[in-house]
């Protein structure tokens, strides 16, 4: 269910996103980001990332 790491570009730095099946984005995450990054606010990249994804 896993798809291949996607790399989304930040002003703060990249964020490298584990997404997973294009209909549950809830578990969509990050497995990578900038020290200046809160966990949080990366996930909720990645999720957003995954629901952009869903709509194509």
């Amino acid at each position: 269910m896993e798809t291949e790491p996607v790399t989304l570009k930040t002003d703060k730095g990249e964020v490298v996103c584990q997404l997973y099946d294009r209909h549950t984005v809830i578990f969509d995450r990050t497995i990578h980001m900038p020290h200046a990054m809160h966990i949080a606010e990366a996930d909720a990249l990645c999720r957003a990332e995954g629901e952009r994804l869903n709509k194509k």
